[in-house]
């Protein structure tokens, strides 16, 4: 198979799989949780959209093409796990485990006070 199409299967197959026997949806929400904390994943969406053209010649790429071409694909696979949880109407409530669940609210806490401290900053101009 061609290189450059064999990476376009793994997001073929991240759709296909969801009819196997043992495909469980709230294994891969877990699994992609438990391996791409938040500020991970804002790292990598912002290595996606930053423009290669518009980097400078001696600028460094942060992230790698073949991590950020995993990390696309597993976010993918996490798009179509909540499809197919949303779709069966599967509870999502216990999706995370306590090592994950404490990250995720550490990570809201810490965002929450962030937003708190701009919103009652009178610098800031909270009408646009």
């Amino acid at each position: 198979m061609n290189p450059n199409y064999s990476k376009f299967l793994s997001f073929d197959l991240a759709l296909y799989e969801i009819h196997d026997d043992g495909y469980d949806p709230l294994k891969t929400i877990g699994t992609f949780w438990s391996k791409y904390p938040m500020q991970v994943i804002c790292d990598y969406l912002i290595e996606l959209q930053t423009d290669l053209k518009l980097r400078s010649p001696n600028a460094e790429q942060k992230i790698d093409d073949e991590q950020l071409y995993a990390f696309s694909t597993d976010l993918y696979r996490v798009l179509v796990a909540y499809l197919i949880a949303h779709y069966k109407e599967i509870d999502l409530s216990k999706i995370l485990s306590s090592p994950v669940r404490a990250i995720v609210k550490e990570e809201l806490e810490t965002s929450k006070k962030v937003y708190d401290f701009f919103q009652n900053s009178p610098q800031i101009d909270k009408s646009t």
